[in-house]
């Protein structure tokens, strides 16, 4: 093999050999118990596979894990809750929406479980 044949198959073999592209897309699994009152309560469960702990009051919500805010916002409610916010993963930022249909005036807990897709940024 010649030597210019030699550094073309070098240069094959560590292009191969690179990592490949970091994911565009990350899924994060929640499950979500929400306890309490439309008014006020707490928030307990998964968020990507951690366990977090979290509450809501006075229309703001959030949960952290870690000492860190994963996600939160504000919510309201008429015949359940409905809360929005912002949950931040990798340095982005995605919006939030999740449902508590039995939330009201009496005591209750519900949970709440589902994916959020977030799109990462080209490395």
């Amino acid at each position: 093999m010649t030597g210019l044949g030699t550094w073309l198959v070098i240069a094959l073999v560590l292009i191969v050999a690179l990592p490949g592209r970091p994911p565009e897309h990350a899924t994060l699994h929640y499950s979500l118990t929400f306890s309490g009152t439309s008014a006020k309560g707490t928030i307990a469960g998964t968020w990507g596979g951690t366990a977090f702990v979290g509450a809501y009051s006075d229309g703001l919500w959030g949960i952290a894990s870690g000492g860190t805010l994963v996600v939160g916002g504000t919510y309201h409610c008429n015949a359940g809750c409905t809360f929005n916010g912002t949950a931040t993963y990798l340095g982005v930022s995605t919006a939030v929406s999740l449902v508590a249909k039995t939330l009201g005036d009496m005591e209750r807990t519900e949970t709440v479980s589902g994916d959020l897709s977030i799109n990462l940024p080209d490395y």
